[in-house]
């Protein structure tokens, strides 16, 4: 999940930093680049990644940017069908279908390749549970929910906006996606 996610933020980072008036073809092209990145890595990220994209249409309202976010996207989803070709016999025969393990087959069941809506028990499984908890087995990561009341803060007087430098922000994301593949 840490690569996909990684690549989401790059997206997320590219289509931050765009406004209505204005947006790079670079930054065009990393927003491609992080959604095609997570679709590749994991494709029950491809949600996420139209989400953004979603967004990124709605802040620019310009079919000029789709040339440059499909550029971007382009070479993970021509790595994606070639191995879905090779594995699978056809670019669009996803691995889903081949699965054998009759506990993940379940899992996978409901919704769309088992993206449904989250439920309580689930969820607070996820975070809090002795076997598989996020937050008791690294507690540290909560603390990350203190992050986000720090980005939400007005800048002071010669401080700059999150995302405000998106090539460092963009290359360090997509470091650390390279150092999980």
């Amino acid at each position: 999940h840490q690569p996909a996610g990684m690549a989401l933020l790059l997206a997320y980072g590219a289509i931050a930093g765009a406004t209505p008036e204005h947006a790079s073809r670079r930054r065009l092209a990393c927003a491609g680049l992080g959604v095609g990145l997570a679709t590749l890595i994991e494709f029950t990220a491809a949600p996420a990644g139209l989400l953004l994209l979603g967004w990124l249409a709605l802040k620019r309202r310009s079919w000029r940017d789709v040339t440059w976010v499909v550029l971007g996207g382009l070479g993970p989803a021509l790595l994606l069908a070639h191995f879905n070709w090779r594995a699978f016999g056809a670019p669009w025969r996803l691995p889903y279908g081949y699965v054998e393990n009759p506990g993940f087959v379940q899992d996978m069941a409901p919704g769309f390749f088992g993206i449904h809506l989250p439920n309580a028990e689930k969820t607070l499984g996820s975070l809090f549970s002795p076997f598989t908890g996020l937050y008791f087995w690294a507690p540290w990561t909560a603390l990350a929910w203190l992050g986000l009341f720090a980005v939400r803060r007005t800048p002071r007087h010669g401080e700059t906006r999150l995302w405000a430098d998106t090539r460092g922000n963009a290359l360090v994301a997509w470091l650390i996606c390279l150092y999980f593949l």
